[in-house]
């Protein structure tokens, strides 16, 4: 299948092209990988990307708002990733085709409002988590595929280093700290030795640690004694959160009640349905709740190393690349 993917994200763009390459298909992106030859900074090389110079001059020559008609005629199927203008403003020259409105987490009532006329005259929808079906205005799915990492990939924590650390982009930033959940953050490793990594966040002050490249964050999830996650509205989960899990660095996570999102009214945080509390993670709402199991695991090697083997378990059982993979095999 010749799969034409537009892509809003970087990370996620280079897993999801990365298992459609592996599964057989042919994959043309426009987003971080659309010069297969010089891709995004984030994340490397994608092995057996398909490479076409008419191809790939005809997607630099175009946007995502207005596909190249050499790039439509090739393709069969379309992976749209989030953004529903895209669906919108190429409708009419891809509808003939197979369309896929892929959700990242970060579907509003309005979204799915104005998607719902393309999906009564055949747009299919993959959801990555089943809370979606609370959003107001739901036009429904064909599928739940949640997002992947690979356990051989993302593996080998010791937790050697006693430091509380979470990884995000613009936490502290005006405008992002509400969504962030920055004061909770912020309060709830107050005293302990912490870092917060991510682009953006020289606001955060001592706390920052700097930006990893991809290989410094695997390395950082593997020495940490433990991930204070404070989720993003209006998200299910992250990306940071599965590669967290799988690498088994035990994780403190707000509760449903520190996620609810208070703009949209609406509460599609999953991490405290997919953690059992004291046993693959710790779960609260209260900030000093979530103070004292950060320091329970700066203090207690061992517990921390229970928690770590039964949340892997757990990161294998919903995002592990075998389960996900097969998924989308039989979606394709």
């Amino acid at each position: 299948m010749n799969i034409v993917y537009l892509s809003c994200h970087s990370v996620l763009e280079y897993d999801e092209i990365k298992l459609f390459t592996e599964l057989g298909h042919n994959v043309v992106s426009y987003g971080a990988y659309s010069n297969p030859k010089n891709p995004s900074e984030l994340r490397p090389a994608v092995k057996g990307l398909c490479y076409d110079e008419v191809l790939s001059s005809a997607v630099l020559q175009s946007s995502k708002d207005h596909l190249h008609d050499a790039v439509i005629e090739w393709a069969d199927g379309f992976m749209v990733m989030h953004i529903d203008q895209w669906v919108r403003n190429n409708w009419d020259r891809i509808k003939h085709k197979r369309v896929v409105w892929r959700s990242i987490g970060q579907s509003i009532p309005d979204i799915e409002l104005r998607l719902a006329p393309y999906r009564k005259e055949g747009l299919q929808v993959v959801r990555y988590s089943p809370t979606e079906q609370r959003i107001v205005n739901y036009i429904g799915q064909d599928a739940t595929i949640r997002f992947y990492k690979d356990k051989s990939e993302f593996a080998g924590w010791t937790g050697d280093k006693a430091q509380v650390m979470t990884i995000a982009q613009s936490m502290c930033h005006p405008g992002r700290e509400k969504e962030l959940n920055w004061r909770v953050f912020k309060h709830g490793v107050n005293g302990l030795p912490a870092k917060l990594f991510g682009l953006g966040n020289e606001c955060a002050g001592d706390l920052w640690g700097g930006q990893l490249s991809f290989d410094e964050m695997k390395s950082e999830l593997r020495q940490n004694r433990c991930y204070f996650y404070t989720g993003t509205k209006p998200a299910s989960y992250t990306l940071g959160f599965i590669e967290a899990l799988m690498t088994g660095i035990p994780i403190v996570a707000i509760g449903s009640g520190l996620a609810y999102d208070d703009f949209y009214k609406q509460n599609t945080y999953e991490v405290a349905d997919i953690l059992t509390h004291n046993q693959d993670g710790f779960i609260a709402d209260r900030i000093e709740e979530l103070h004292d199991y950060c320091e329970q695991m700066i203090n207690n090697h061992r517990l921390a190393k229970k928690i770590s083997f039964s949340g892997r378990q757990t990161a294998v059982k919903y995002f592990g690349k075998k389960v996900i993979k097969q998924q989308w095999e039989s979606f394709l």
